[in-house]
């Protein structure tokens, strides 16, 4: 049921979610994202395997299939896992992307950081000096100071590391077993 393709996470499964096939690397990310080590070896996770089966009901409603498919995003340990589902005959082919989580910036609208503060932060928490800021934003230290100096207002912090921890309790999301979105 494995095979050793180094670059691809693929698995092609059955139109009920029975895994056919799949390469190391899928089945690695099935154990990261939620599959039981009790269940059988021929079962995907049951988060997978019930986003399939909606995506299966879903092909059936003519105005569902103008649509383009939308991908299954699983978030884990500052990780983000995309499912994407190919029909392929009779079988379906899983293709796996797995990325670091994107952080939620809408989350800092409250705030009313400008475009440009929020590139500052962007930066910040990338672990970015002030110098460092100033030349991937083609502006002066002043400049990056500055934008600090609002931002620690705004949040009500006194320091860069207050203000990388503040912002990154908002705007990564939570850590949570089982956490997803569909």
């Amino acid at each position: 049921m494995s095979a050793t393709n180094p670059s691809l996470p693929l698995a092609l499964i059955t139109t009920q979610g029975r895994l056919l096939w799949a390469t190391d690397q899928s089945l690695a990310l099935f154990g990261r994202y939620g599959k039981c080590s009790s269940a059988p070896k021929d079962l995907l996770p049951s988060i997978i395997t019930e986003w399939i089966q909606f995506q299966e009901q879903q092909s059936n409603d003519p105005e569902y299939r103008l649509r383009p498919p939308q991908p299954l995003l699983l978030h884990r340990k500052g990780k983000t896992l995309q499912v994407r589902l190919m029909p392929m005959g009779t079988a379906r082919l899983l293709l796996f992307e797995e990325s670091p989580s994107q952080p939620y910036w809408d989350t800092l609208e409250p705030y009313g950081i400008t475009p440009k503060e929020r590139e500052v932060v962007a930066l910040l928490l990338a672990g970015k000096t002030n110098t460092e800021m100033s030349q991937s934003l083609g502006t002066g230290v002043g400049t990056v100071q500055k934008h600090l100096g609002h931002l620690f207002q705004k949040f009500g912090v006194e320091n860069r590391t207050t203000l990388a921890t503040t912002v990154r309790t908002l705007v990564i999301p939570p850590v949570t077993r089982g956490s997803h979105s569909r």
